[in-house]
């Protein structure tokens, strides 16, 4: 059972990773298709998503090399994360506000590559955001978690944010 897990969290983080990169290389590889480039707005949404797939490779690798002993590198992940909540926290909304204001404003009838992008990082970001912070919403990769959504017992707080409760009350707790 506890190879099992390890096998799980060693895919967990290497995907995540893997995400950065194919979903930023899928962005790449339409422009290059389409002979459109993405602006500004559009990379700002792909950073933002990206980091929130960075902290969730971070934290499952992390939450692994506890399995095999290693509690430091948690420990200094939840302090790395903790810091990057609020500011993600911003930074989620900001691209969220803009998408969809641009949305309500340009419609589908100006669908671009560049809003497409933007679109589509930031439903990443805030999902990511959501899925790590606060309320676990992926559930098709482990049986049990589908097992549990499917009978109605309704999502549940996400491991990292688990982990990082635990983590402030021992913080608070000490000092």
């Amino acid at each position: 059972m506890r190879q099992n897990l390890r096998r799980r969290l060693d895919s967990y983080w290497r995907l995540e990773l893997f995400c950065i990169v194919l979903l930023v290389g899928t962005a790449l590889l339409f422009c290059a298709a389409t002979g459109q480039w993405i602006g500004s707005f559009a990379v700002s949404c792909l950073f933002v998503m990206s980091v929130l797939l960075l902290v969730g490779a971070s934290y499952w690798r992390a939450k692994l090399r506890q399995m095999n002993g290693d509690v430091k590198l948690l420990q200094t992940t939840l302090i790395w994360v903790e810091r990057l909540h609020r500011p993600l926290l911003v930074a989620v909304i900001a691209i969220l506000v803009l998408t969809a204001s641009d949305f309500f404003i340009s419609g589908i009838s100006r669908n671009t590559i560049d809003r497409t992008v933007a679109r589509l990082a930031t439903l990443l970001s805030v999902l990511e955001y959501i899925n790590y912070y606060h309320i676990q919403l992926q559930h098709f990769d482990h049986l049990p978690d589908l097992d549990r959504l499917l009978k109605g017992r309704g999502f549940r707080r996400s491991k990292m944010s688990n982990d990082l409760r635990r983590h402030r009350e021992l913080k608070n707790s000490s000092g």
